[in-house]
């Protein structure tokens, strides 16, 4: 009767607090996010759906904040049999390098860089050598040098690390066999030097080994993100246990200068018996300098259904606040990313009670700590992944992408007000001009013939 009665509050509570807070991209099938880019007032992410026989596919979304506006690179027909696994932080205003792999069983791994636009255009592919453990992140480090770093696909501990120029051209690489630790992250620090983190161990790629602070009475386990701070010291921050009885579980900060060596550290527990659980996922620095650590907590003995608390903590690693959004059904933690009107945006994977799998959550968080409503990001709709508008923003022709070569579709062009200012029926190539459309926002009402009816955004130049 107790998990009854608890269940039906949470489940009536989170259904309130969602209805204003939140909407969910809806997918039926396994979802994988990876990483969450922001260039101005663009938010990239990049995703990963997996079928019921094991068949993954890979697109990156590009939409405003609200994602009222957003349009999508569907990847299987740029890199077959690849899936993405990182996205570089931007280069200048428009360049991006994206980390593509064969990750399946067998070996030796095949890795492939492509230089994306922030319009979602590839200019370039290059293929990397292959490699018997795989890299799965990068670093892109001042105007010269990328960083390819990870480990092999099953978590081994054996890592890779190779140097390369923005080119894609390999400088040096080196496979680390029977690692002590998994690698988890890698920054540069003063002097050049290039610094691993590995579980509770740092070591410089030269050889040596610097290590963490032990936090006292806690064992240090897995590094979720190392995070530069604007005034050049660094964040790594994990999930820590209680090295003794009862158990407690929580998120720890180490704080470093620019050099890596340790200034400070902090952690942050809860204390629930032996049943406590607690999983931290990703964070990042806040316009105002305060780091934001959000993470899944639930508590098995009390049968509480999991949450989202996101705490906020200060420089000198004092926890400032802490805000709780309940859910209805089982959340992960998966990235956030700051933004600059000095809130954030946070996303994670929610479970599909439905139809299985997990759907995409996504909240943009203000500096007040409130929540505001997000616009449906909807990939239910068949094909609606695998449609875009190449180039976009458009010149003079654009054609629509992701169409079967034999459709006949109606495209119906409305501008800002809602008034259809065009229609047009396209076959292949699906090819059309806008020459003649005055500098604006379009959208375009894509219909087949069957019933199916798409909307994308377009920008006229």
């Amino acid at each position: 009767m107790k998990k009854l009665t608890l269940l039906t509050f949470f489940a009536l509570l989170s259904s309130m607090v969602l209805a204003q807070t939140e909407y969910i991209f809806h997918q039926n099938e396994s979802l994988a996010l990876f990483d969450l880019k922001m260039v101005g007032n663009s938010v990239f992410i990049s995703l990963q759906y997996r079928d019921g026989s094991g068949n993954a596919e890979s697109f990156i979304v590009r939409g405003d904040k609200s994602m009222s506006y957003r349009d999508t690179l569907f990847l299987s027909s740029v890199a077959p049999g690849k899936r993405v696994l990182s996205i570089s932080d931007p280069i200048g205003d428009s360049l991006f390098i994206v980390l593509m792999a064969k990750t399946e069983s067998g070996q030796p791994y095949e890795s492939e860089l492509l230089f994306m636009d922030t319009a979602l255009n590839v200019s370039s592919r290059k293929a990397l050598p292959p490699t018997t453990v795989l890299p799965h992140d990068l670093l892109v480090v001042g105007d010269s040098l990328l960083y390819l770093y990870g480990g092999d696909v099953w978590r081994r501990r054996d890592f890779y690390v190779g140097k390369y120029d923005l080119s894609g051209n390999l400088i040096k690489d080196t496979i680390f066999l029977n690692g002590t630790y998994i690698l988890e992250a890698a920054l540069e620090i003063d002097g050049g030097d290039l610094l691993l983190i590995r579980g509770e161990t740092r070591m410089r790629l030269d050889g040596v080994t610097l290590e963490l602070d032990t936090i006292a009475g806690y064992g240090t386990s897995f590094v979720h993100k190392v995070l530069p701070h604007p005034d050049g010291h660094f964040y790594v921050t994990g999930w820590v246990m209680a090295q003794s009885l009862p158990v407690e579980i929580g998120v720890y900060i180490h704080k470093t200068d620019s050099a890596g060596n340790s200034i400070d550290s902090a952690a942050f527990t809860k204390l629930y018996g032996y049943d406590m659980y607690t999983y931290y996922k990703e964070g990042c620095v806040l316009k105002s300098g305060e780091l934001l650590l959000p993470y899944r907590w639930d508590s098995l003995y009390l049968e509480d259904i999991p949450c989202l608390k996101i705490m906020f903590v200060d420089e000198k690693l004092q926890l400032k606040k802490t805000i709780t959004r309940f859910f209805n059904r089982d959340i992960w933690v998966v990235n956030s990313v700051a933004t600059d009107d000095g809130g954030a945006i946070i996303i994670g994977e929610i479970e599909d009670t439905m139809n299985g799998g997990y759907d995409t959550y996504y909240l943009h968080l203000d500096s007040l700590g409130n929540f505001s409503p997000l616009t449906i990001f909807d990939t239910d709709a068949p094909n609606q992944g695998q449609l875009s508008l190449y180039p976009n923003p458009a010149n003079d022709v654009i054609f629509i992408k992701g169409l079967d070569d034999q459709a006949i579709i109606d495209v119906f062009v409305t501008d800002i007000s809602g008034a259809v200012v065009e229609k047009k029926e396209l076959t292949y190539p699906f090819r059309m001009e806008t020459n003649h459309l005055v500098s604006g926002v379009y959208s375009l009402l894509v219909a087949d013939k069957r019933g199916n009816s798409f909307t994308l955004k377009m920008i006229k130049n």
